[in-house]
């Protein structure tokens, strides 16, 4: 029986079709960066902590960025020799605590603009771990009213516009390890009346207020 060759030839066009498809298809390429959603370990007293499941890793291309849910907002934070740095806060509460620990790490710094232009925050809270206020990181907080200091505060400098533009200011008490108030640290705070510094502070340096 001779093969059909009609049925022969329309197998062998349907098969090239098929594979032509298939090669039109773009290949996938080695180098597609890949979200990160685990968190690195922290190392806390010689021992690895991993975030609180609070937190939630993000990989912007300059590094991870930590973001945690507390009682008086969202802290997003980055982590450097397993302390961490609050670079921006979200949240409707008008009375900010800043956190000792976010997921595990030691809050040693309030980065540069990490409240910048807030409008509702009122009250400020700032406890002992602190080691460093960025520049300008509470410019421009026009509600801003009370900014509470540890009087066991360790760092010594206000830094440049760190409460620039908050006009609703009228005082402040400064801990006495306080030695720099850096240019326009509270420039445009109309209201401000009196910045007072602890009589603990036997030595006080003022480059410009």
């Amino acid at each position: 029986m001779k093969p059909n060759r009609k049925r022969i030839s329309a197998m062998i066009i349907a098969f090239a079709m098929v594979t032509s498809l298939f090669a039109n298809f773009p290949a996938v390429p080695n180098n597609v960066p890949l979200k990160i959603t685990a968190a690195m370990p922290a190392v806390v007293n010689d021992q690895e902590t991993e975030p609180s499941s609070e937190s939630e890793a993000v990989d912007d291309g300059d590094g991870i960025f930590y973001e945690e849910v507390e009682n008086n907002g969202v802290f997003t934070y980055i982590v450097a020799d397993s302390k961490a740095t609050i670079t921006d806060w979200a949240g409707e509460v008008s009375d900010i605590t800043i956190p000792e620990t976010l997921g595990g790490y030691t809050v040693t710094a309030i980065g540069e603009e990490a409240f910048k232009n807030n409008k509702t925050i009122i009250t400020v809270d700032i406890p002992d771990s602190i080691t460093s206020i960025g520049k300008s990181a509470f410019e421009g907080c026009t509600t801003l009213w009370v900014i509470s200091f540890s009087e066991n505060l360790e760092f010594t400098t206000i830094p440049a516009k760190a409460f620039y533009d908050c006009n609703s200011l009228i005082n402040i008490t400064l801990p006495a390890n306080i030695t720099t108030i850096e240019n326009l640290a509270f420039g445009y705070c109309l209201t401000l009346e009196n910045v007072w510094i602890s009589a603990k502070n036997l030595d006080f340096f003022q480059k410009g207020v």
